[in-house]
């Protein structure tokens, strides 16, 4: 089996319906619209733990996931698709 250890998440992405990661991979696709998928992990109570390029790390909340600037096209929103 092969790990892809990298996504690119869009502002279009859908919430996974599981949000523990056990469907994670393979089950949730990485595919257009589901990259954030590789992220949105319930891992520390509906929020995951970031590190930054400026070095500085920080909990996030699931939901504002969608908040942060992933790349340069990102365009951060509070809209949310359910998936």
């Amino acid at each position: 089996m092969v790990v892809w250890v990298g996504s690119w998440p869009s502002h279009g992405d859908t919430m996974p319906e599981d949000l523990t990661g056990e469907i994670g991979y393979p089950g949730y696709p990485h595919q257009g619209g589901r990259f954030m998928g590789r992220f949105c992990i319930d891992r520390h109570n509906n929020a995951i733990n970031i590190g930054f390029v400026d070095t500085h790390a920080e909990r996030v909340p699931l939901k504002d996931l969608w908040l942060k600037k992933w790349h340069k096209n990102f365009k951060p929103t509070a809209e949310i698709n359910e998936g």
